[in-house]
């Protein structure tokens, strides 16, 4: 038995010439090798490139192509080098054939995947410019789906099956799906129809026809998302908002006024109470509000009233949401200056004269 295994061992080291074997596979092994060091290389010169002239908070075009690009050659080239490597090996022509099928289906999903990254940047970054064009993630999600469908078609196609039977059978039976997807099918359509009309846009402060408010965070496929100034969210279907009446604040202009009611003694000096009150407005608004300008607060006298001057005070806020924030750190500094100034703010009172049988007044 022993001299049975080493002869057969001795045979496969005959068979196994190890000179050869390195010829088989050095060139493909360096070949990949050479690939991935070329791929990442790339990779990371991409990546500091972005980082050193480009920056997140500036989307320009050349940040949506890079964007668009980074990651891609890397797997372009590996690809490329194993379909070279692997044709090195085996010169099987069916072999040959999977691999280039192979190849070509890697190198279409990878087109479509920068296509698609490209028109989404192309779409934010004129969103960005443009504030009348609605923020959503519903078109970029559109976009996305159609080119990666794209390119699946196009590899099956490579791969010898016949795409317009699966077109036009989805075309028969995409009646049927319709029917029974008609409440999803309706909040994919007021979607679009909701980015289109230009009416909403992300951060718009809307109050609902059902008494809810809040800012609109999200326009999806099938709802929108409203957060609340208390933080919980609100889920509302598309069709719904579309359907409903609702208030936008934010909309033409984001800034609002607020109005703030005040009453002083009549023996302050209104002169006094303007000027002390304009300076805590400006404060006040300086602090709260960078977006503001500081000097459009306004006084306007209006009331004589029983035991009181009465005056409103109009602030400027650049969000609805923040105007409760801005009268409560307004009336709280007012307050503590009119102390200050010796600025009375009266309680009401009522000065009533009684005239008794005698002729007598008396005061109450």
């Amino acid at each position: 038995m022993n001299t049975l295994a080493k002869k057969a061992a001795a045979d496969m080291t005959e068979a196994l010439d190890i000179a050869e074997l390195i010829e088989i596979f050095f060139f493909p092994v360096c070949i990949l090798l050479v690939a991935g060091i070329l791929g990442q290389m790339i990779t990371v010169l991409i990546k500091k490139w972005i980082e050193k002239y480009l920056h997140d908070e500036e989307i320009t075009m050349k940040y949506v192509m890079a964007r668009a690009v980074r990651g891609v050659p890397r797997s372009w080239i590996i690809i490329t080098s194993i379909n070279i490597a692997a044709k090195m090996l085996d010169s099987d022509p069916k072999f040959a054939d999977i691999m280039d099928n192979l190849w070509f289906t890697v190198m279409a999903i990878t087109v479509s995947q920068v296509l698609s990254r490209f028109f989404n940047g192309y779409i934010e970054f004129h969103m960005e410019k443009n504030s009348d064009m609605p923020k959503a993630t519903l078109l970029c999600n559109l976009v996305s789906v159609i080119f990666y469908i794209i390119g699946i078609l196009v590899s099956l196609e490579e791969w010898g099956v016949s795409v317009t039977p699966m077109l036009t059978a989805l075309g028969v039976g995409g009646m049927a799906v319709a029917l029974g997807l008609q409440d999803t099918l309706s909040n994919l359509f007021a979607g679009l129809y909701i980015i289109a009309g230009k009416s909403l846009h992300l951060n718009d402060y809307v109050r609902l026809s059902s008494g809810q408010e809040g800012r609109i965070t999200d326009i999806t496929w099938r709802v929108t998302t409203i957060q609340t100034i208390k933080g919980s969210m609100v889920i509302v279907p598309n069709r719904d908002i579309a359907s409903s009446t609702l208030i936008n604040f934010s909309r033409p202009v984001q800034d609002l006024g607020i109005l703030v009611k005040v009453g002083v003694a009549y023996d302050s000096d209104l002169e006094q109470v303007e000027r002390v009150t304009l300076e805590v407005a400006e404060k006040v608004t300086k602090e709260i509000e960078e977006e503001i300008d500081e000097n459009s607060a306004k006084v306007r006298f209006h009331t004589l009233n029983d035991s009181s001057i009465d005056f409103d005070v109009i602030l400027r806020c650049s969000r609805f949401d923040r105007q409760a924030l801005l009268k409560h750190e307004f009336i709280k500094e007012l307050v503590k200056r009119y102390r200050e100034e010796g600025i009375e703010i009266p309680f009401p009172m009522r000065v009533v004269q009684n005239v008794g049988n005698s002729g007598e007044k008396s005061t109450k």
